[in-house]
């Protein structure tokens, strides 16, 4: 039988279509030979102002300080800035699912201890009064919008996010709605900025990875998450906005926010027989594997 593979989706070219090819190939590179002479030309002789192409003017390009100075410091806080991206990509997917991990745990136990929704909710607001005034967790109260910027100052430690995560999940999880998304942001932010602090003296870059991605891996939006960062922090950022977005959606696997939301492409190999189930269908089968694992 022949061999059709390399026709499915275009013919064959011709002697004719190969001869037009050429042609064409040909028009291209002296076109673009032509466009490439008048660069040099305009750089060697430009209407205003010395020799672009003068040695002089190259000449400290390659110089010892410039590789001392400059090049190498360069790539060094490039290399640097990319491992604490991956890193802290896998940390704040981790905590996107601890995040979504708490909040149901949460409410299974208000759902086991309580069949009065109400009941719930009252005891919830009790325990989260107690300890507003018990262990002065106030500060994490509400939308903490304070963390944003105090992470970008740097003046966040690793107990901010924990707090508010924690404290958010016991809210949430009650059944008092409050919304995930402000806390999300805050959480990320302030992990960000203590990562960012410690290993890089410097919290802004990893502050602002920390709150987009965060958020993104909760809410599995990567594309979103990428567009944030973008947005919000500009394009200079952009490929380590593309590094969280993609790395921290993959380690949060197919837990999120939102549990009506439909799986559509599973996230790796391992997960392929969660596709088209919700992520309360896909956390449900994973749950039973694991307790039929157990029994064995």
């Amino acid at each position: 039988m022949a061999d059709t593979s390399n026709s499915v989706l275009f013919d064959a070219p011709g002697p004719k279509g190969r001869r037009t090819i050429r042609i064409v190939n040909w028009i291209a590179g002296i076109l673009f030979a032509v466009v490439l002479v008048f660069i040099l030309m305009r750089l060697h002789n430009p209407p205003d102002g010395e020799n672009q192409l003068s040695w002089e003017l190259w000449k400290p390009a390659i110089e010892r300080e410039a590789w001392t100075d400059f090049y190498l410091p360069g790539l060094w806080m490039t290399i640097k800035a990319t491992v604490v991206a991956v890193v802290g990509a896998v940390v704040f997917g981790l905590v996107a699912r601890l995040f979504t991990l708490c909040i149901r745990t949460v409410k299974r136990l208000y759902a086991r201890l309580f069949t009065n929704y109400l009941a719930a909710a009252a005891t919830g607001g009790i325990v989260i009064a107690v300890l507003f005034l018990c262990l002065g967790m106030a500060p994490y109260a509400g939308l903490s919008e304070w963390m944003v910027g105090a992470a970008f100052r740097g003046e966040t430690t690793l107990v901010d996010p924990v707090a508010k995560l924690g404290m958010t999940a016991l809210t949430v999880g009650a059944g008092l709605q409050g919304g995930e998304v402000t806390p999300l942001f805050g959480i990320g932010a302030s992990l960000g900025g203590w990562i960012g602090q410690v290993t890089m003296g410097d919290p802004s870059l990893v502050a602002a990875l920390g709150m987009v991605g965060v958020f993104g891996a909760a809410l599995n939006v990567p594309i979103t998450t990428i567009m944030l960062g973008i947005d919000m922090f500009g394009a200079q950022a952009a490929g380590y906005f593309v590094i969280v977005g993609f790395v921290s959606y993959l380690v949060a696997g197919h837990a999120a926010v939102y549990p009506a939301q439909r799986i559509v492409t599973p996230k790796r190999r391992g997960l392929k027989d969660d596709a088209a189930l919700t992520v309360e269908g896909a956390l449900e089968r994973h749950r039973r594997e694991l307790e039929e694992l157990m029994d064995e």
